[in-house]
């Protein structure tokens, strides 16, 4: 994966839901995040989100996860997948 243009990864829970939820195949939006970073990608789409938050509340959980990485991210683009999104590499 080092260097990839765009990268997708589940990210159906936030750090606090995991304990709860590990082993159900499912990832975080933090560790979706540390995995780009690690291997340098440009891109990162968070799809596969769990399907009983509201539109609202996952953009409210995004904004938040987002809020606590920026220093992190140095020129990574990390994005909410969503229906028909198309990307262009």
């Amino acid at each position: 994966m080092r260097g990839v243009d765009a990268l997708i990864v589940d990210s159906s829970y936030t750090r606090e839901e995991y304990p709860a939820k590990k082993g159900w195949g499912h990832g975080t939006f933090d560790s979706a995040i540390a995995m780009a970073i690690r291997v340098g990608a440009k891109r990162l789409y968070c799809t596969h989100h769990e399907p009983t938050r509201s539109d609202s509340e996952l953009e409210a959980v995004f904004a938040d996860v987002l809020a606590r990485h920026a220093p992190l991210l140095q020129g990574l683009e990390v994005n909410l997948a969503r229906e028909g999104l198309e990307v262009v590499l």
